[in-house]
């Protein structure tokens, strides 16, 4: 992986290994303990937050308000309880260290066979689906006719990712309210899509009952990053507009 600090010094990480996350499954476990190790040290912190679904809504309020009136945020959050849904993108670093990322979307990401039960939550909540000019895409849309399901432009916060983990997204919004709320659609369990993000500076998320932090230090005290080789060198703008944290 290769180090990215926001003071404009950009360095090889030495011991290429280090930052290597292992598979979805180790990880998994490694939330249930409250850490993750990588080369023996600990590069999680996993902020577990011991209450139920409504005290964790108190937590998500900075996050979900822009987005939903009080009752809409309680059942935003059961939904994520439902359906594994996990909150990713700006609005994660939002909650926690409070930085304000203008015309930012809220990214919730979702296994796909799950998706329909965000979809019928957003329209009671009076969001309606915006599709895209460039994509043969509506909500009914079985997914094996996705036309760009097996690579998929997506436009995040942070990056333009070809993700190969994204089966679609889908963006809603409400009448009155320029805020935009995506949906994106996983091919597996939604923490995968996440450990393969471009920049581990983004790869942090919300559950209905915790937060977590896959490189708290590194993110929000050491304002640096880690690439990941997978996928080629994050842009420019990625990476100026990740500064301001």
């Amino acid at each position: 992986m290769t180090s990215y600090s926001w003071g404009g010094r950009i360095e090889s990480a030495q011991g290429g290994g280090r930052g290597q996350l292992s598979s979805t499954d180790d990880v998994a476990q490694s939330l249930d303990s409250g850490k993750i190790e990588i080369e023996k040290i600990t590069m999680m912190e996993v902020i577990e937050l011991q209450q139920d679904a409504v005290n964790m809504l108190a937590a998500h309020h900075c996050v979900l308000s822009p987005y939903f009136n009080h009752l809409g945020r309680y059942g935003l959050v059961e939904a994520q309880h439902l359906t594994g849904t996990l909150i990713s993108g700006s609005m994660a670093i939002l909650f926690f260290n409070d930085t304000n990322y203008t015309h930012s979307d809220l990214d919730i990401y979702v296994q796909s066979d799950r998706r329909h039960t965000l979809f019928t939550f957003l329209s009671e909540q009076g969001y309606h689906f915006i599709p895209l000019m460039d994509v043969p895409l509506t909500l009914d849309t079985p997914l094996d006719e996705i036309e760009c399901m097996d690579h998929v432009k997506v436009a995040y916060d942070f990056l333009k990712y070809d993700s190969e983990t994204i089966n679609a997204v889908y963006s809603f919004q409400r009448d009155g309210n320029a805020k935009t709320v995506q949906v994106v659609a996983t091919i597996q369990n939604p923490l995968y899509t996440i450990l393969n993000f471009h920049l581990t500076c983004v790869m942090n998320f919300l559950t209905y009952s915790y937060a977590v932090s896959l490189y708290p230090a590194l993110t929000f005290i050491k304002k640096a990053s880690l690439a990941n080789n997978h996928h080629s060198s994050p842009s420019d703008d990625a990476i100026c507009k990740y500064k301001r944290c």
